[in-house]
């Protein structure tokens, strides 16, 4: 079956599942190193007593969060314009079933596609040029569905490699759900250079991906402490999705080039809506890659965490909202 590389972005939704659950990983392991007297003024402060979180861990407690995700990515693709037509524009579907025609609304009109499917993907492609326009997946209990919504050429006639010019684009969206997670892509690719079958594809896709988790310690096994998702997690590494004092802890220890600020800011968050202090980090990473830390919290409590990273080629922003938890004393 044919790869459409607009499509990839949704089909990584698996991962940013595996991103959340073990938010450690992301988020976690990344840690900032700060002068001694530094780090005990701040995690010692208690000008707000706030919330304080229960840290004897016990099987049966729990902790509910959003996790949001946006991702933007650029970058530039070389390749035949051959490859370019084969794999951006036409999609395989010899080892698929031809059905019945139908009609797809196309830039505010209807065209007729040719329609294949295939254990549990339908594929739509256009009459006349056989471009894709449209293809769905059933993912689980979900779906995973990827539509075009604008070529620079004329799609009821065949694509041929003289066709293609500089400047010409594709338009495409993605939409996926799965279980409670929901994603979502806004991509745009453009021709910035030809030259002798050769070309440059400029590909920008935003990505996003929402979600409610909820994670439940069903076993104690010494250090670690299984939830019903399946995940293991050290006693820090569960704490710190909730507690000021191990995330700040555990995000201080390995970067010396951090710049701290704190400041109070008015936040209308699902659990409760006031000003609450925040703390801000700034640092450059082992890879270089720009990364702030947003922490605002009620005492000992996270209400809300943002983590935004930047690279040359893509920026990252991560958000966890707090919900509820049985540790909230």
């Amino acid at each position: 079956m044919g790869c459409v590389p607009f499509v990839l972005p949704l089909l990584s939704d698996a991962i940013g599942y595996i991103f959340m659950n073990k938010m450690m990983h992301i988020f976690g392991t990344i840690a900032i190193a700060v002068v001694v007297c530094l780090v005990v003024s701040y995690l010692t402060d208690d000008r707000d007593a706030g919330y304080t979180i229960r840290e004897d861990l016990v099987v049966g407690d729990y902790i509910e969060y959003n996790g949001i995700s946006q991702n933007m990515i650029i970058e530039d693709r070389k390749m035949s314009v051959g490859y370019f037509i084969e794999n951006y524009i036409q999609y395989d579907v010899s080892s698929m079933e031809q059905g019945d025609d139908t009609d797809y609304e196309y830039k505010g009109e209807n065209i007729r596609c040719s329609t294949y499917t295939n254990d549990g993907t339908t594929v739509l492609l256009a009459k006349g040029s056989d471009a894709l326009m449209y293809i769905t997946s059933v993912a689980g209990s979900g779906f995973i569905e990827n539509r075009v919504l604008s070529y620079s050429f004329d799609v009821s006639k065949p694509v041929t490699t003289d066709d293609l010019r500089e400047g010409m684009e594709i338009l495409a969206e993605g939409r996926s759900v799965m279980d409670e997670r929901v994603s979502h892509s806004d991509t745009r690719m453009t021709i910035t250079s030809l030259d002798d079958g050769k070309m440059i594809l400029h590909y920008v896709s935003d990505q996003g991906r929402e979600c409610r988790y909820k994670h439940t310690i069903v076993s104690i096994d010494g250090d670690y402490y299984e939830t019903d998702d399946g995940t293991k997690w050290t006693k820090d590494e569960y704490l710190e999705m909730v507690s000021y004092k191990t995330r700040f802890a555990n995000i201080s220890e390995h970067h010396s080039d951090m710049e701290v600020s704190e400041y109070k800011e008015y936040f209308d968050l699902e659990f409760k809506s006031g000003v609450f202090d925040v703390t801000e980090i700034h640092y450059v990473d082992e890879y270089g890659e720009n990364v702030e830390v947003k922490l605002i919290h009620s005492g000992d409590l996270i209400l809300l965490e943002e983590f935004t990273e930047h690279d040359k080629m893509s920026t990252y922003v991560g958000i966890i909202e707090y919900v509820d938890s049985s540790l909230l004393e």
